[in-house]
């Protein structure tokens, strides 16, 4: 039974993890939308682990090979960065009584990755990163795409054992580089996933659980490349396309009106208000962006 992955090559081998089928794994960690249509559904996301068009074997070995091939480091260093990041966060919340979803800021040691951040021109060096963490807590479990009901059941007590993939949790995390404005969302399952699997949820810039590890390379060492750059550009394009998607399809149907239809005055307020919100996420980003990229080319 798999509870580990330790090597790329291991990988192309699996046929389970955790005793479940790998094509049981694919149709649990792909979206859905009626949770009442399937039986299984305590295990599955509305988000979904990996997209529709992903196989669950795909993304692994595409972050593996971004990981421990192109960034030159480790699941482990990635899990615990933000597992360190998570723990000083709330011995502080603890320490000085804050509220349990209080934002918390924490000066954190800068970390390296000298092979992925090889081709940054920046020579500016900071010991330290200043990190603003987010907190949510939610009513409902979330619970593993992993979790195999021979071993424990679903109002069991999760089982001590440290390798154990039977985990459901409420919480998540978003740590945020305050001077470099990068921010990355971190459940606390998936963090079990990256250390023991090497799996950071799929779905690209599409899944907001995914936790890209070149933005935490990037956050958690305040350096930047043009990969990053890249990154954030791509993850940028996704704060607004709810909207834009909305007001197409408002654009569509305004077109099939004739002018003097109650909604007509409805839908153009709707999508003036649409234009607004748009555009301010679009300021937002090119400020970012414009410190990104004053890092990416400073030098001291």
């Amino acid at each position: 039974m798999t509870k580990r992955i330790r090597k790329l090559e291991q990988i192309e081998k699996l046929t389970e993890i955790n005793g479940i089928s790998l094509e049981e794994l694919n149709r649990r960690c792909r979206p859905i939308d009626d949770n009442s249509s399937d039986a299984k559904w305590r295990f599955r996301s509305f988000e979904g682990f990996i997209s529709q068009e992903e196989d669950l074997k795909g993304v692994l070995l595409n972050d593996w090979k971004i990981v421990c091939q192109e960034m030159g480091s480790s699941h482990e260093q990635i899990f615990s960065i933000l597992d360190q990041i998570i723990r000083e966060t709330e011995i502080k919340r603890e320490k000085e009584n804050f509220g349990p979803m209080k934002s918390i800021a924490i000066t954190f040691p800068t970390q390296s990755f000298p092979q992925f951040f090889a081709t940054d021109p920046s020579k500016r060096e900071d010991s330290t990163q200043d990190l603003l963490i987010h907190k949510q807590i939610f009513n409902g479990d979330q619970y593993s795409p992993f979790w195999n009901e021979s071993i424990s059941k679903i109002d069991d007590k999760e089982v001590g054992d440290e390798d154990n993939l039977n985990v459901k949790w409420r919480e998540e995390w978003i740590i945020e580089n305050v001077y470099l404005g990068i921010k990355v969302k971190v459940a606390k399952g998936v963090l079990r996933f990256v250390k023991q699997l090497g799996f950071y949820e799929g779905g690209g810039h599409r899944n907001p659980y995914r936790i890209n590890p070149i933005l935490v390379a990037s956050l958690s060492s305040g350096r930047v490349n043009a990969k990053v750059i890249k990154e954030c550009e791509e993850q940028w394009k996704e704060n607004w396309r709810v909207e834009e998607e909305e007001r197409s399809e408002l654009e569509s149907e305004l077109g099939k009106m004739q002018k003097d239809d109650e909604a007509v005055k409805w839908i153009e307020g709707r999508m003036s208000h649409l234009d607004k919100v748009i555009e301010e996420k679009r300021k937002e980003a090119q400020f970012t962006l414009k410190i990104l990229q004053e890092r990416f080319q400073y030098k001291s």
